[in-house]
């Protein structure tokens, strides 16, 4: 039951507020004095009409604002104002609505239970006598609940009919999805190739470690063998100088002995320069091997210096 109605900027009213009784309320005045207004303001509440602004008070630029109280039940407020368009409803549930559009939040309209049979005017017709048999029937089967029925089974009926618009786009969607599955197929195919690859490649490395060890135990070797070969010429010259020590001690004894060592001198010397000789051809097929050797090794693709890798 309406206890009291609050207006604030709406039509004739700026601020004004209307107590009403236990039982019926009648509310009289002369013409334009604004019973209907009242009227209005309820119906702006209860049903959101009317629509857009035409309805506010222009006076001030204050907001619109109807309140209906409903005592114990609570209370309802429309507000509409720069940047404002709101129900709110306070008591056993506090809450805010926005974003409503045309419609009334159903949390208000069965708080209220005041639908448009509730408004009538001067003008309006006798009720239900001059109405269709459509509208007669549609109001009766309202009274009775059957339009919660008739609106039940078309919700069911548009739900049934979202649901099968989901599936049948559902069912498009996976057969697109598996047929491009079958475009990869050959994924497959590349990740054993690739493993293969991989298993190529660490053998490879495996071959390149090897070769580069084999390398440098040659090299190794090279050096040791060119070790060798001084340790040998040293050999040979100290054996040759203490030949020549053995020859100095018996030149004072033996002439003959002297030209002998000469000689040996000799061959010595023609020995030294031979192996002078030997020293510029090694040199010489060194240096002609580090120029038909290429920058990098076309095997494991190291990078050679000096004819070594």
């Amino acid at each position: 039951m309406i206890k009291r109605i609050e207006i604030q900027n709406f039509q004739g009213y700026k601020k004004e507020t209307f107590e009403f009784s236990k039982g019926l309320n009648v509310i009289v005045g002369p013409t334009d004095a604004g019973k209907s207004t009242i009227r209005r303001a309820v119906e702006w509440v209860a049903r959101n009409r009317p629509l857009g602004d035409k309805f506010r008070n222009n006076s001030n630029e204050g907001e619109t604002s109807v309140k209906i109280n409903l005592g114990k039940e609570g209370q309802v407020e429309r507000l509409k104002g720069t940047g404002k368009n709101l129900y709110s409803m306070t008591g056993l549930h506090d809450r805010k609505f926005k974003a409503f559009g045309s419609d009334v939040p159903v949390e208000i309209e069965n708080l209220l239970n005041i639908s448009g049979v509730n408004f009538q005017t001067q003008h309006s017709q006798p009720f239900l006598l001059f109405d269709s048999p459509g509208e007669v029937a549609r109001y009766i089967n309202k009274i009775v609940d059957l339009d919660v029925i008739d609106k039940s089974l078309a919700r069911i009926s548009l739900v049934l009919k979202s649901e099968k618009t989901s599936i049948s786009n559902a069912k498009l969607t996976l057969e697109e999805r598996e047929e491009e599955l079958k475009s990869y197929n050959w994924v497959e195919q590349v990740e054993t190739e690739y493993t293969e690859t991989l298993k190529t490649q660490n053998k490879l490395k495996e071959l390149c470690s090897e070769r580069g060890t084999l390398s440098d135990l040659i090299f190794r070797l090279s050096v040791l063998k060119k070790e060798k070969e001084k340790l040998n010429r040293i050999l040979k010259l100290k054996k040759e100088v203490k030949d020549v020590e053995t020859a100095f001690d018996l030149l004072s004894s033996k002439r003959s002995e002297v030209q002998k060592i000469e000689l040996l001198v000799l061959n010595f010397e023609k020995a030294k320069r031979k192996v002078s000789s030997l020293s510029i051809e090694i040199a010489n097929k060194k240096k002609k091997y580090n120029e038909l050797m290429p920058d990098v090794c076309p095997l494991c693709g190291q990078e050679v210096k000096n004819g070594n890798l």
